[in-house]
Order: C-alpha cells, then sequence, then structure tokens
C-alpha cells in the first residue's frame, strides 16, 4: 500500500514538473526587457511607416485584426505599413501586463495613437502575441479594440 501511495506521488509531481512551464507567470527581467523593446521598435515602426523595421517584428503567420475588424496577413500588414495607410504623429503603448508561456508571451497594452494633423484616435487596447522562433521574439498574433 505504501509503495503504490509513494508512486502515485512520484507520478503526480512527475506530471506537475513536466506542465507547470506551460501555466503563466511573470517573464523573467531579461525576457520582460526584451518584449519592451520589441514592443517599443513595433510603436516606432508604425509611427515611421517603417516596413522594413515591421517585417523583422513579425511572424510569417503573423494575423493582425485591427479595432475596426479587419483581420490582415503580414503581407497586408507591410503593404499597409509601407504606404502609412494611417500616418501616425504618436504612437504609444503602454504596457498593462505581461504573461509567459514557455516560449510564449502575451503583452496587453494600452494604445493611444492620433494622426499626423491632429485628429486622435480613440484609446485602445492592444493585445500581442509574442513567440519565441529560434533565437528571436516575433509577434504572432496582435488584436486592438477602440475605447474603454
Amino acid at each position: 500500500m505504501l509503495t503504490r501511495r509513494v508512486t502515485e506521488t512520484c507520478i503526480v509531481l512527475s506530471v506537475c514538473a513536466m506542465v507547470s512551464p506551460v501555466f503563466a507567470g511573470d517573464p523573467s527581467p531579461a525576457v520582460r526587457q526584451i518584449i519592451l523593446a520589441k514592443s517599443q521598435s513595433y510603436a516606432d515602426a508604425m509611427l515611421k511607416c517603417d516596413a522594413t523595421a515591421m517585417d523583422k517584428l513579425l511572424s510569417p503567420e503573423v494575423v493582425q485584426t485591427s479595432a475596426g475588424a479587419t483581420v490582415a496577413d503580414k503581407a497586408a500588414v507591410l503593404k499597409d505599413t509601407a504606404a502609412c495607410k494611417t500616418p501616425l504623429g504618436v504612437a504609444v503603448l503602454t504596457v498593462n501586463t505581461i504573461r509567459q508561456y514557455g516560449d510564449t508571451v502575451v503583452a496587453n497594452y494600452d494604445g493611444n495613437f492620433q494622426h499626423k494633423g491632429g485628429e486622435v484616435r480613440p484609446h485602445s487596447t492592444v493585445t500581442i502575441v509574442w513567440v519565441k522562433q529560434g533565437k528571436d521574439w516575433v509577434i504572432v498574433a496582435r488584436q486592438a479594440t477602440n475605447g474603454h
């Protein structure tokens, strides 16, 4: 009976040890710093209409959903960025939360954007999913919503 209980306990602890990295937690300081820097690079690429910089931040499989419910793949995001479809004078992403699930980070931001010429866009909440591919962190999904 004792042997069975010890075996069951070992199995439960082994499963917990294997699964625990999958659950969310705060990222390490190094990962947090990387994500914050890449988030700023993303805002800068939007602000400067820099498709080359944006290309380096996006996974080939990225899916981006705008606050207006437009869904775009990488080619469409880069085309819109290069065309400066929404020229911005201000693009600020302020981090609300960052959670890490192994090689995936989910970051939620308050987004404040202002078009060139002064038109202020409604406040946005932006969620970006970052995945470590090789040695780099790239965006695989982005969703924005207006107002709150």
